[in-house]
């Protein structure tokens, strides 16, 4: 199988941290991902960053400079999407 990779190889070597998200959530966990997510994070932080909970915290990551790998559960990306870009 041919793996794909864009961006900065060595975040693989980093300690991880995985955040997933259902596309439901309850209200109450909500601030609680926002409130971890603006947190201090060692190594980086590893998503497919699809639900609306998941971009969110996404958002939040990129401003406080966290490194994230971003997990394709398809093909990778032609175009880079607007959202994505910042984090390049």
């Amino acid at each position: 199988m041919d793996v794909e990779y864009l961006g900065n190889k060595e975040l693989l070597k980093q300690h991880k941290t995985a955040f997933l998200a259902s596309s439901t959530i309850p209200p109450d966990m909500v601030l609680k991902c926002y409130d971890w997510a603006a947190g201090k994070h060692e190594g980086c932080v590893v998503s497919g960053f699809s639900s609306k909970m998941e971009q969110d915290v996404l958002h939040f990551l990129l401003k406080a400079k966290c490194p994230v790998i971003l997990v394709l559960a398809r093909c990778m990306y032609k175009v880079i999407p607007e959202n994505l870009k910042e984090a390049m």
